[in-house]
């Protein structure tokens, strides 16, 4: 809209200057609207198929904070679970699906929902993730994905866990130390046929806490 303090008809150069500019300007509004559908619609996806966390866990608290990239569409596949197990235990697990648009959304919950289905049968973690990458490879999935899992003992504090190529542990404790604990891992997720992935067994001693985290973070 152009307006003026008085009354001042345009001339016919200055109309077809202002149309001229109007119509690009229209043009750019309704992209930015598609656009906002666009990621307004992969953002539901996405939160859709993330996990609710398990509540009182004896001996142990779970949280976890997602904060996905805005840059226009893009939205990521990282994702993050915790459920127990058939054995009392509970499994943590945190990935990241290549890509940043609906197909790694989409790709992010077959592996999420894969994963948690062979845990219910096969809870350890290297058996997950081996299994998970038969799946994956036999499947032709036009994508890979990273991932940590953790079989963790909340009586003993046992931890048992493995990794596909992801981002190593924070281990921290209550007097302010850290360490930085990388897994033993075999590939990413949805690549290497016929892979078995090594575990590692150690203990979180009481008021220390593991930090997992996806390389947006680092």
């Amino acid at each position: 809209m152009v307006t003026y303090e008085s009354e001042h008809p345009p001339s016919s150069e200055k109309l077809a200057f202002i149309t001229a500019l109007a119509e690009p300007a229209g043009q750019a509004l309704r992209r930015i609207r598609l656009q906002q559908a666009h990621v307004e619609l992969s953002t539901a996806l996405q939160q859709s198929m993330l996990p609710t966390l398990p509540e009182h866990l004896p001996g142990l608290e779970i949280a976890a904070r997602y904060q996905p990239s805005r840059d226009g569409p893009d939205i990521g596949g990282d994702w993050y679970d915790a459920f127990f197990l058939p054995d009392g235990a509970v499994a943590l697990e945190i990935g990241d699906a290549q890509g940043h648009d609906v197909d790694a959304a989409a790709f992010m919950g077959q592996a999420r929902s894969s994963m948690r289905a062979i845990a219910a049968h096969e809870p350890d973690p290297a058996t997950v993730l081996t299994r998970t990458n038969e799946l994956l490879v036999a499947t032709d999935a036009p994508r890979f994905a990273s991932c940590t899992m953790l079989h963790l003992d909340p009586h003993e504090g046992q931890v048992i866990g493995t990794s596909a190529g992801h981002v190593p542990l924070l281990h921290a404790r209550d007097d302010g130390s850290h360490t930085i604990r990388t897994l033993p891992a075999g590939p990413v997720l949805g690549i290497v046929p016929g892979t078995e992935y090594p575990e590692e067994t150690f203990t979180l001693e009481e008021g220390t806490a593991l930090v997992m985290v996806t390389d947006g973070v680092v």
